[in-house]
């Protein structure tokens, strides 16, 4: 089992590669085509809002929230609903995939790159209880729950969210060219 120097291990470590790649590479699969189906299911919704159902992840305020759903008319909320129901799958898949791969390449670095490395493989999997919490404010908020704590909540958890997995995907270019730099120099 790999460690980092906090004797740490990353999720999903000591787990046989091809096992961790299979995994992965399904699980990337599964991502695509459930945020190909979101995006196509959330054309109705985009129409009104300028930034789609991102509008309701991160409303701020009671006021704003309710701005949002009285502008998306019941035909935009039942599509926000859906989309937010099939949204629990996404995150599952998508979490899943993030911190496979941030193992995989903790896996196979040392140093800073590691430990990084298996932090972040952990925060995603945070990121990925987060956006659960955000979907249910967004319900609550579909439902006509304006007032707190709910557009706050989905606010917080929506940043908290989107950083950890900007700091996931900015891991795993680092750590592929990383890699990939390493590859090109034993040639």
């Amino acid at each position: 089992m790999s460690e980092s120097s906090f004797g740490i291990a990353a999720p999903f470590a000591g787990w046989p590669r091809l096992l961790q790649a299979s995994l992965c590479i399904g699980l990337l699969i599964a991502t695509i085509l459930l945020a190909r189906y979101l995006l196509e299911i959330g054309r109705l919704s985009d129409e009104r809002l300028p930034f789609g159902v991102i509008s309701l992840e991160a409303p701020g305020t009671s006021a704003h929230a309710r701005w949002i759903v009285e502008r998306l008319g019941v035909d935009g909320v039942a599509s926000v609903r859906r989309q937010t129901l099939l949204d629990f799958a996404f995150l599952t898949a998508c979490a899943l995939t993030l911190s496979l791969a941030c193992t995989m390449i903790s896996e196979a670095t040392s140093g800073p790159m590691k430990a990084y490395g298996i932090m972040i493989a952990w925060a995603i999997l945070l990121a990925g209880a987060l956006d659960a919490v955000e979907n249910v404010a967004m319900l609550r908020m579909l439902s006509g729950s304006f007032g707190s704590p709910w557009p706050q909540l989905a606010t917080f958890c929506a940043t908290l969210k989107f950083s950890i997995a900007f700091g996931a995907f900015a891991y795993i270019a680092m750590g592929l060219a990383s890699l990939g730099w390493g590859w090109l120099s034993r040639r």
